[in-house]
């Protein structure tokens, strides 16, 4: 009995120890950074004009649109205020509010390995190579058997897969990018009318752009998905007839996510509203990047990102972290949301086992997918192998 009354008295310290905070903290808010979304119904300029001067003591200044069409909104205010919960609810006290909520740091979900170089594409067809255990794969063959020949159009469109992540390699010889057709590139013109300019190769919810960075992260999750198959060259994807659209949005702050997703939500809506004349035919999103140790109630916009998605018919797919815990214990964003329209991924290995660094949940996560020394595209033009939950949703994105 001591010692059991020990262990419970112990408990908060080994807890406190783990880096995971209580339940009433939000210790990945950025100071002076809030996202607000409003009723655009209400007049979008004079709801913020009144904002800005209700909410003056705390210097709350409108920095930038993340979204016109949704009425999201990145503010700044005085760091020196805090990020304590009553300045949301202060905040939201205005009818014209629909959500608000502090901004937030994000990592990407990468574990970078060392192991040997693997010979063949396990997660895609398991034949025990490398000690693994056959048929511990996502039966890719069996599928391409049924689908392939079908191609993946629709009306003549391509399917297309928003890879959301930190950047991409546009010239690997072994991948098939969604281009704006509508677009002119570079002549600083919205040519298609859709709101961004210049997005010929996608989007940088980071920089405001259509300049797509080459990044390693993306470009090997993006190769999983969608990378091309049956042409003699590299790596087959999971779905090999898609369009791939290159979107950056999973670096530093959670307000690059929300602009990230609000440019395939547009696009989208515009595919749907001119019949397939303009935007694109995206189907599903893929997201391998969060938040560790965090709760819904904290991200308001960021989840509703994905039933404003949802109700355009695209899945969204989105990698757990790399922590072994459960989410439901401790939170996750993205994979804590109780949306219908996300499918939440962990990661597993070549026995068909959860990868022992890999979060579960009973209620949150959906299912795992192969994330352990995954071969794919890499920058510039080249294969090489990565491990994570990282590399495990794209396999979900892609089938």
């Amino acid at each position: 009995m001591l010692r059991y009354r020990f262990f419970l008295l112990l408990l908060p310290l080994l807890l406190a120890s783990t880096g995971q905070p209580t339940r009433g903290t939000d210790p990945n808010a950025v100071p002076g950074r809030m996202i607000i979304q409003v009723d655009i119904r209400q007049g979008t300029d004079k709801s913020i004009a009144l904002l800005e001067d209700e909410n003056r003591g705390i210097g709350l200044k409108m920095e930038k649109c993340l979204s016109a069409s949704l009425g999201i909104w990145l503010f700044t205010f005085d760091p020196g205020s805090g990020t304590d919960r009553s300045l949301l609810k202060t905040v939201g006290r205005n009818e014209a509010v629909v959500n608000v909520q502090f901004d937030h740091y994000i990592s990407p979900r990468e574990v970078v390995p060392d192991d040997q170089r693997f010979p063949e594409q396990w997660a895609l067809r398991n034949l025990g190579q490398s000690g693994g255990t056959p048929d511990a794969d996502i039966d890719a063959s069996d599928a391409w058997d049924i689908a392939v020949n079908t191609g993946a159009t629709c009306l003549g469109d391509s399917m297309v897969i928003a890879v959301v992540d930190d950047g991409f390699s546009l010239i690997h010889e072994d991948m098939y990018y969604w281009k704006n057709r509508k677009e002119i590139p570079g002549n600083d013109i919205d040519d298609d009318g859709n709101g961004y300019t210049d997005d010929y190769d996608g989007w940088n919810g980071i920089s405001g752009n259509g300049v797509i960075p080459s990044r390693s992260h993306g470009m090997h999750v993006a190769g999983i998905a969608g990378a091309r198959g049956n042409n003699s060259i590299g790596v087959s994807g999971v779905n090999w007839n898609c369009a791939v659209m290159p979107v950056v949005g999973s670096s530093t702050f959670e307000s690059f996510v929300v602009a990230a997703y609000a440019y395939v939500y547009d696009m989208r809506a515009l595919y749907d509203a001119s019949a397939g004349e303009k935007g694109a035919y995206v189907v599903v999103t893929n997201s391998s990047f969060g938040v560790d140790f965090a709760f819904p109630e904290d991200y308001p916009v960021w989840g509703a990102m994905y039933d404003s998605l949802g109700s355009l018919g695209i899945v969204n797919v989105a990698a757990t972290m790399n922590k072994p815990y459960s989410v439901e214990e401790v939170g996750d964003i993205p994979t804590s949301f109780g949306t219908d329209h996300l499918v939440a991924v962990t990661s597993t290995t070549n026995h068909d086992g959860r990868y022992s660094q890999a979060a579960w949940g009973r209620q949150s996560i959906d299912l795992g997918a192969p994330g352990v020394s995954v071969l794919s595209t890499t920058v510039p033009n080249d294969y090489g192998y990565k491990t994570g939950t990282s590399v495990a949703s794209p396999h979900v994105a892609g089938s």
